[in-house]
């Protein structure tokens, strides 16, 4: 009895010795994928970041283009109002001219009415 006691307890301490190994070697590969998963964390986290700027000088990038374009579009109505009033100012100059030769055709045509009014009257 004394030996099959010893046999059980060897096989006991050989049982758990094996089962420590085992949870030691589990222990092990857990740590080492979390160093891994942090790793792979660290290199995703730093990639997000390469990529937050990247699309943070875009959008710098094309607030700058659509600044552009906004001063280009403002400048292009600025030019075409500038034209617009060179155009009114070109039209209200030849009127001006239209009616001052107008003004001057009909005060030559009352002095012509009034010579000959005169005309008649001394005939």
């Amino acid at each position: 009895a004394k030996g099959h006691a010893a046999k059980a307890s060897e096989g006991e301490t050989a049982r758990s010795e094996a089962l420590a190994e085992a949870n030691n070697e589990a222990l092990r590969q857990r740590e080492a994928q979390e160093a891994k998963l942090a790793e792979v964390e660290a290199v995703h986290a730093q990639a997000m970041s390469v990529a937050r700027e990247e699309m943070e000088q875009q959008a710098k990038g094309h607030a700058a283009k659509a600044s552009e374009g906004e001063t280009a579009r403002s400048e292009a109505l600025a030019e075409a109002n500038n034209e617009a009033l060179r155009q009114r100012e070109a039209q209200e100059a030849k009127l001006a001219e239209v009616e001052a030769v107008h003004a001057q055709a009909m005060s030559v045509a009352r002095e012509e009415m009034e010579q000959q009014a005169k005309g008649h009257a001394a005939k």
